[in-house]
């Protein structure tokens, strides 16, 4: 498995050179999903996802990165519990 960074709009992924390129196959491969999302954040990066890419790209997984919405208010509730 690579871990790769695409553009959303575009279709493009991230090559080492720092273009983006239409083949998956010469974009750079981060190693793992740490690396990739911290150069995408370290970057400002918009507008991109994560693609765990598998030797079939039927396989591919893309995700999403972009920041949670801030949810305002939640931050004084006490944290929920479960109790099983």
């Amino acid at each position: 498995m690579r871990v790769l960074l695409c553009n959303n709009r575009s279709g493009l992924y991230y090559e080492a050179s720092g273009r983006w390129n239409a083949s998956r196959e010469e974009a750079y491969d981060f190693g793992d999903s740490h690396a990739a999302i911290r150069f995408a954040v370290e970057g400002g990066l918009k507008g991109v996802e994560l693609v765990l890419a598998y030797n079939d790209p039927a396989l591919d997984i893309a995700l999403p990165l972009q920041k949670p919405a801030r949810i305002v208010g939640d931050i004084d509730q006490p944290p929920l519990t479960f109790h099983g």
